[in-house]
């Protein structure tokens, strides 16, 4: 009977997780698994790439997963170790660079180095290779920091942690915000001739760049309460160790008198309970709700595992937090720790759950729990998607995604190609009516680019 119990209560926890619903003021978000747990072990990271892919980073692997294919594809397999942050740029400008922190010890262990290594993306094989460590550091505990974004600037940007404190002097690497070239070298515009840009960080766990420039950074503040959301500026100091959170001078009292925290300490832009990990901004159409907001994904906060914040309209401040996904003490609803979320362009949002429930035989990980999980908002139809010519004429093309026709309108008389992301050419020839519908029923499943004379844009067909 137990048994029996046992089964129907693991079925409606699975049933409930396969399609949930989420009510806000006035749009209805669903939320499916996108990934399970036969794909992946315990992912860290999740970045939407250049190919229309989700790309992630799983113990010892890098992989990418198509929602139009449902496929996974293993990009990368490393011997030992496991990767942590993950940073792709979003369009395919040969040589296409891939950014991976990679932790030397096992998954969660201390006392190990992190690496920041370059790979370059091979599209032929669609694989990674040519791997390039631009940086190093050690860190003493569990904690490794390492996320990593490309800044709108085009530089690197990468999170150390710190536990004890460490002068502050040129070429030191832990406790900072860390921005360079995408070679590896010293760029300029930083606080000093290194890495550095900012100071003072504890435990880094995310870190996003809005489109006007404004960087944003999650952080378990210190053994106390006051994780934070920093507003990431120029030589700020964010208090470790003098201050946890914005309480002063209980960890390490004489470096609250240093000329260094004295002019340039800045108070957390939000603090309070909530164990924060990734997070990503939000400024889609298809939630109205989250507009200009930061969604962050928390770890052993039992109000939530997505907390969002909306920020001001000048980015400048916080203005209110709202918890969502409470996780159920009975774990009927099927969420825990949320490591990481992702924004797709389609207005969906991605999540990691469950990244430590895993076993751990010798050093290989188990894991039949974790999934990455999608929230979406199936109502929303997206507008007609627009391509500029070099002739400055709208080019209008629907619907996206597309199964069999796939519409344009205003591209009479021009040529077009349509290519898939290993950049083959599969379709092609000249549009001859105002309002043109191809057949692509017999493309396979995936993601496109069509090309009308020097205007793109990529298209899905499902």
């Amino acid at each position: 009977m137990k048994k029996i119990l046992l089964f129907l209560l693991l079925f409606i926890a699975a049933k409930n997780l396969r399609a949930q619903i989420l009510q806000l003021d006035s749009t209805t978000i669903t939320l499916t698994v996108a990934v399970d747990s036969t794909k992946v072990i315990a992912p860290w990271d999740i970045c939407w790439g250049f190919d229309d892919r989700l790309w992630i980073t799983d113990t010892r692997y890098i992989k990418a997963w198509d929602s139009a294919t449902q496929t996974m594809t293993e990009l990368l397999r490393i011997p030992h170790g496991y990767f942590c942050g993950l940073a792709v740029p979003k369009t395919m400008t040969p040589p296409v660079y891939v950014y991976a922190v990679l932790d030397t010890g096992y998954y969660y262990s201390g006392s190990s180095f992190a690496h920041l290594v370059r790979y370059t993306y091979d599209a032929v094989n669609d694989t990674l290779t040519a791997p390039d460590t631009l940086v190093s550091y050690m860190h003493l505990s569990e904690h490794s920091g390492g996320r990593v974004m490309i800044g709108i600037d085009g530089k690197i940007w990468l999170t150390t942690p710190e536990y004890t404190f460490t002068n502050d002097t040129i070429g030191a690497v832990v406790g900072r915000t860390l921005r360079l070239n995408p070679d590896g070298t010293y760029p300029s515009g930083n606080l000093r001739p290194d890495f550095t840009y900012s100071i003072g960080h504890r435990n880094s766990q995310g870190i996003v760049q809005l489109p006007d420039g404004t960087v944003f950074e999650t952080e378990h503040s210190g053994p106390s309460t006051h994780d934070e959301i920093n507003r990431i500026t120029l030589g700020g100091h964010y208090g470790w160790p003098a201050a946890d959170g914005n309480f002063y001078c209980n960890m390490n009292p004489d470096s609250c008198a240093s000329p260094t925290f004295i002019a340039s300490h800045k108070n957390p832009a939000y603090m309070g309970i909530m164990t924060p990990a990734g997070l990503d901004y939000y400024d889609h159409p298809a939630i109205p709700e989250w507009q200009n907001c930061l969604i962050v994904g928390t770890l052993w906060q039992p109000d939530s595992c997505v907390a969002v914040f909306k920020l001001s309209s000048d980015h400048d401040s916080i203005l209110n937090r709202r918890n969502y996904l409470k996780k159920n003490v009975n774990d009927i609803n099927g969420f825990e720790r949320t490591r990481d979320v992702c924004v797709a362009p389609d207005g969906s949002i991605y999540f990691i759950v469950r990244d430590r429930s895993f076993t751990q035989p010798g050093d290989t990980l188990v894991n039949n729990r974790c999934k990455i999980v999608r929230m979406k908002n199936n109502a929303y139809i997206p507008p007609p998607q627009n391509v500029t010519s070099t002739q400055k004429v709208n080019i209008k093309v629907y619907p996206n995604p597309a199964k069999d026709e796939l519409t344009i309108e205003q591209c009479k008389g021009r040529e077009y190609t349509i290519t898939d992301i290993s950049g083959r050419e599969v379709m092609k020839g000249k549009i001859s009516r105002d309002k043109e519908v191809l057949n692509i029923n017999r493309l396979a499943i995936g993601t496109y680019l069509l090309s009308v004379e020097g205007g793109s844009l990529k298209f899905v067909k499902e």
